[in-house]
């Protein structure tokens, strides 16, 4: 799933902008985790929290493109990646013995907050002046 979503990251952000923000989500996701359950054992730093944290890009990418579209449905098609999200987390990221839903959790959260901000950035022309979302 990794790879997957890494060439859809990659599709949507740019090569290293998306790398960059795979990196950060899933660190900041960790980070967020280790807070979260600071009081009990804590049991798991991985890289599936990045995995989810590509997730999370890619459904903030989505809102954002979704939210700027000149439609009267605006709301709707705002709505729908995140709830394709939801269903993708809910299949993939919940269930097994050996399972750290909350990083999973942490790290698509975190990669939803990076991912809306910056593909609203690079709609309006951002750091690179492109015009990557129409």
């Amino acid at each position: 799933m990794g790879l997957v979503f890494g060439v859809f990251v990659s599709n949507t952000f740019g090569v290293l902008r998306g790398w960059g923000l795979v990196m950060l989500s899933g660190f900041l996701g960790n980070l967020l985790n280790g807070w979260v359950q600071m009081g009990e054992s804590f049991r798991s730093l991985g890289a599936s929290t990045a995995v989810f944290g590509m997730l999370g890009l890619l459904v903030g990418a989505g809102v954002t493109v979704g939210w700027r579209s000149r439609s009267y449905r605006r709301g709707l098609r705002a709505l729908v990646p995140v709830l394709a999200g939801i269903m993708i987390f809910s299949m993939t990221g919940i269930g097994g013995e050996g399972t750290d839903t909350m990083a999973h959790l942490t790290g698509m959260l975190c990669g939803m907050i990076l991912g809306g901000p910056v593909a609203w950035m690079i709609g309006h022309g951002g750091s690179t002046g492109e015009e990557r979302f129409v």
